[in-house]
């Protein structure tokens, strides 16, 4: 299961190079995936792959796919309970994708917030 969440991994960067009407089955089946590994090899899964997780982060955000958007939480929520966020053994690099997500939840909300008070 670990190889082939390897290898949706590479679809997936492949995919955010040129979209196509499939990227959105391929990003929550990548996901779905990426999620089965992380139940059973957390700590590995996440320390070996933190790098494609951090990538696959703006295409979840940027196009709002309902199925991609769940299975990121349930991604986000496994590496949160492996690596919690102020625990002094959670690695650097997993504090900083934590910063990612923060940073792009917040870009969003003042997308969001800038376009309701335009109106």
């Amino acid at each position: 299961m670990y190889k082939q969440a390897l290898v949706l991994l590479y679809l997936l960067s492949c995919i955010q190079q040129s979209p196509s009407k499939d990227f959105s089955t391929v990003l929550a089946q990548g996901l779905n995936v990426m999620n089965k590994v992380l139940e059973k090899q957390p700590h590995l899964f996440v320390r070996n792959n933190i790098n494609q997780i951090s990538q696959i982060l703006e295409p979840c955000f940027k196009y709002k796919f309902l199925d991609a958007g769940k299975s990121l939480c349930s991604l986000m929520k496994m590496v949160v309970v492996a690596f919690p966020l102020e625990a002094a053994t959670t690695p650097p690099d997993v504090k900083l994708l934590y910063q990612n997500v923060n940073q792009l939840i917040q870009n969003h909300v003042n997308t969001v917030t800038a376009l309701q008070t335009s109106n």
